[in-house]
């Protein structure tokens, strides 16, 4: 087993590799979302202190340097803090960035200075993959300002059932006829590899099969590590027309308020509006709408794509059907870096129970428990039907049998 050091050795020896950031720089989604928050805020971060957390080749740091900083800190605890330093002095940033090569938790600044605004592309797969948000909620609460801001102020988590029939027959349906011939004995044990992590891939928005639900959504404000050690949701999704459900995709979105004369954030409202789906009943007036970074199968392609969960087979969903269901993410104990996901498809067993328990048996409608017993009863129906025909073709075998041998007696007897 991994030790607990072990593991952060290499987190941060993974961004010592050139093509991780060559792969963030490209995506022009994530890098561009950053770089217009800061130039479309200019006015208000002019003489600004602000902190990187998680600098890598600098990009956040030399945006709010080129858009008026006083003074950036950048913390990379990675090797590339030495490339870092050379390309803050090759782009003349030298005199405002001052690179950190330390982790942010053992990071002290002179004389226990604060930061007016903390930014960071912190966000992994599914949002909370590799847990860095841990360290920026330590910045936050070391070095932020009490009317400080974060860059990105709120964040969401998505999920919604989907439907991978590409990806079947791709990697499943394939083995069955191989160059000629039937490798399907392949076929569990390719499932067992693709099951056993989150497939991080794009889907697209056809492949939806019911409206998104939220799983968390966040003020990075407020947050704290407690509140994403472990998430709990129950979800439930009304699926339109009959389809196949192989699991979940989830995404997330992140939002950058924009500020206002005070450099405040001035439409916060406006970010839990986008975030939650919620009328806006705050009363701040809105100076500009908030820049949204979304991963979803909607908008532009990120890096992070989506995370697929499979489920361990697949669900044929009948028309109009309701699906409940609960979904934890739970931070691996052994490996912080890492979430533990599951999906428990009976939802509230409770509510489920409560919900169904005065329904006849077996029962039409599309309540879970409904067609469970609907399903075991119909295949009891199919054992018996198949069990009374064997007995039926058993007792005919023996007729005939019987018959043919008081047949082979009596021309015996008429030999004698």
């Amino acid at each position: 087993m991994e030790t607990s050091q072990e593991n952060v050795d290499e987190y941060f020896s993974s961004y010592n590799d050139v093509t991780v950031h060559e792969l963030m720089l490209k995506d022009r989604p994530r890098t561009l979302a950053y770089k217009q928050f800061f130039e479309e805020n200019r006015e208000y971060i002019v003489d600004k202190v602000v902190m990187d957390v998680g600098s890598g080749t600098g990009i956040l740091a030399m945006f709010a340097a080129a858009a008026g900083a006083k003074k950036v800190y950048a913390v990379e605890a990675s090797e590339m803090a030495a490339i870092c330093k050379n390309i803050v002095v090759c782009n003349g940033f030298e005199e405002k960035i001052e690179v950190i090569n330390k982790k942010v938790e053992d990071v002290d600044l002179v004389n226990d200075e604060k930061v007016d605004i903390l930014v960071s592309e912190w966000m992994g797969f599914y949002l909370l993959h590799e847990s860095m948000l841990d360290s920026v909620i330590f910045a936050r609460d070391k070095f932020l300002k009490p009317n400080g801001i974060m860059v990105p102020s709120h964040a969401n988590l998505l999920i919604a059932p989907v439907n991978m029939d590409n990806y079947y027959d791709d990697h499943f349906e394939y083995w069955s006829n191989c160059y000629g011939f039937d490798l399907s004995p392949m076929v569990p044990a390719a499932m067992a590899t693709s099951f056993r992590e989150p497939l991080i891939t794009e889907v697209s928005e056809k492949q939806l099969v019911a409206q998104s639900d939220f799983v968390t959504a966040f003020d990075l404000k407020t947050v704290t590590v407690d509140d994403v050690q472990h998430l709990s949701k129950s979800c439930e999704f009304l699926v339109n027309d009959a389809c196949t459900i192989h699991g979940f995709v989830t995404w997330f979105n992140v939002v950058f308020t924009c500020l206002n004369s005070d450099g405040q954030s001035s439409n916060e409202s406006s970010s839990i509006q986008l975030l939650n789906g919620e009328a806006d009943t705050q009363s701040d007036p809105v100076v500009s709408l908030p820049i949204t970074l979304s991963t979803g199968p909607s908008a532009e392609a990120t890096h992070w794509k989506q995370t697929v969960i499979f489920l361990t087979s697949a669900l044929e969903v009948e028309k109009d059907s309701s699906l409940p269901c609960l979904v934890e993410l739970s931070q691996d104990k052994d490996n912080k870096r890492h979430y533990n996901i599951s999906i428990d498809l009976t939802g509230n067993e409770d509510d489920i129970e409560a919900e169904t328990n005065d329904h006849p048996i077996p029962c039409d409608c599309s309540a879970p428990r409904c067609k469970l017993i609907k399903t075991v009863m119909e295949k009891f129906a199919e054992e018996q039907d198949e069990v009374e025909t064997e007995a039926e073709n058993t007792e005919t075998n023996a007729e005939i049998e019987a018959a043919r041998v008081l047949d082979s007696e009596t021309i015996s007897d008429v030999s004698i």
